[in-house]
């Protein structure tokens, strides 16, 4: 990307330094739950056919395919306690210029993401020891 951005002769934004940050977010997050799900789905063999509706949810539930100003304004408080509303908001700002959240959100997400992790990594090596007689 940076050699493009310099065989273009571009100018990006300041929200282009934030990217890294939300994607790190957004992967700790879905490490933190998919340890979860592993775990789970090792025990509980029901749970491999309901990540996915999960995962539909929580798309739906995100502003992937919408803009956070989509959003009304009685309902963006409650919704931006969504862990994953501010990193997608950043990335959609650092890359094609739209208002950046405040960084308090992006904080916000970024405990809520590193609980989640830790949260994920203590069920899974719990659940790590009956592995072998499960499977």
């Amino acid at each position: 990307m940076i050699v493009l951005v310099l065989m273009f002769h571009l100018h990006p934004a300041f929200g282009i330094l934030l990217v890294p940050i939300a994607v790190s977010i957004l992967i700790v997050t879905a490490l933190g739950i998919g340890l979860v799900a592993a775990s789970l789905a090792v025990r509980y063999r029901d749970i491999q056919h309901i990540v996915p509706l999960m995962l539909q949810l929580l798309m739906y539930g995100s502003p992937v395919g919408y803009s956070m100003s989509a959003v009304p304004g009685r309902v963006r408080q409650i919704y931006s306690l969504n862990p994953l509303a501010a990193p997608i908001e950043c990335m959609r700002a650092g890359l094609i210029g739209t208002q950046a959240p405040d960084l308090s959100s992006l904080g916000y997400s970024a405990i809520v993401a590193i609980l989640l992790f830790l949260i994920g990594a203590a069920v899974f090596r719990h659940n790590e020891r009956n592995f072998a007689d499960v499977i």
